[in-house]
């Protein structure tokens, strides 16, 4: 969009409208002074219009204070623009984030289902783990026994070696 030839085309329709109309006429009367009505423009032999020229200044006060708004306003929206850039990129990153979360807290759901199975499994396996230690226990304790009754056997089989072989000499 050109701002500027929009601009220009205003002020100068502006500026014909100010020297086409007759808003102050002189009454006349008397030569020395004279007085001005309201539709007639006051004219001064060497600056044209009085009224032309307050409306020219104030239209070109008018134009460049409405040109530096204009610059202001875009600058404020170029920053905006970018903030919305931005903030579209925080918004994927987020929303991408969102999907891992989700995706995350399913799998931990589905633990969490399977969590009273695996406790009962866990159970059953320590139940089987006593019941196994405690007959590792009673065979180890019975080994031991019977260790020691082949010692006492072994012992007494010596012993009777030794009494036969006193006997025999």
């Amino acid at each position: 969009m050109d701002h500027g030839s929009r601009s220009h085309s205003r002020s100068s329709s502006v500026s014909d409208t100010s020297q086409n109309s007759s808003f102050f006429q002189p009454i006349q009367g008397d030569s020395s002074e004279t007085a001005y009505s309201p539709l007639s423009p006051m004219t001064n032999s060497t600056s044209g219009t009085l009224l032309d020229s307050m409306r020219s200044a104030s239209t070109s006060t008018l134009f460049e204070g409405l040109q530096s708004t204009l610059k202001m306003r875009d600058g404020e929206i170029t920053q905006l623009q970018d903030e919305i850039v931005t903030l579209e990129r925080q918004r994927a990153a987020m929303a991408e984030e969102l999907v891992s979360l989700s995706a995350h807290n399913q799998d931990l759901l589905q633990q969490l289902e399977e969590m009273p199975t695996l406790r009962e499994k866990v159970k059953n396996l320590e139940q089987r783990y006593n019941a196994m230690l405690q007959m590792y226990g009673e065979k180890a304790e019975e080994a031991d026994e019977l260790k020691m009754d082949l010692e006492d056997i072994k012992a007494m089989y010596k012993q009777q070696i030794s009494d036969l072989l006193s006997k025999m000499t």
